[in-house]
């Protein structure tokens, strides 16, 4: 959701491994989320369940789309 924090963020993810950092993406201008955010879990055993779990898990009337991040190609 537009409203969520970081700090919230993050205690929906822990249940499944240790969270390493968490970046919302937010508007230069407003400083209002993007509604998407960046999440890096201590190990590769944590973000698949993170993926398992979350994946489509609505929160606070919006379905969360957690996946792995893809390196940019320039």
């Amino acid at each position: 959701p537009f409203q969520m924090d970081e700090k919230t963020l993050e205690g929906i993810f822990v249940p499944f491994g240790k969270v390493k950092s968490v970046k919302m993406v937010t508007d230069f201008e407003t400083g209002r989320s993007q509604g998407f955010a960046f999440v890096e879990m201590e190990d590769e055993d944590s973000a698949q369940k993170c993926i398992q779990e979350l994946n489509g898990k609505e929160v606070s009337g919006r379905a969360m789309r957690v996946s792995l991040a893809k390196e940019e190609k320039n």
